[in-house]
């Protein structure tokens, strides 16, 4: 599997871990959240709609369904660590 194929995947467990959070406090509103991703690609993939392969177009359709493309953000994998 391909690294940026790898970072999807953590997207989508990423997204999941932030629907068990909302439902575990949800009697505190949280008003928005702000996922990370330090790839590019896997960014491109969550924000446009394209053409992609089986793999991909199902992971992103799953983290769409959770969440809102707008929430996801890019920071350089030199200031993640």
């Amino acid at each position: 599997m391909s690294i940026p194929r790898v970072e999807l995947v953590a997207a989508h467990m990423l997204d999941k871990l932030e629907n068990n959070i909302s439902r575990a406090l949800a009697s505190f509103p949280i008003t928005a959240y702000n996922n990370w991703v330090d790839s590019i690609t896997v960014l491109c993939w969550l924000v446009n709609r394209g053409k992609w392969t089986t793999f991909v177009l199902n992971q992103v359709k799953v983290i769409g369904e959770l969440t809102e493309s707008g929430t996801w953000r890019c920071v350089p994998t030199t200031e993640s660590q």
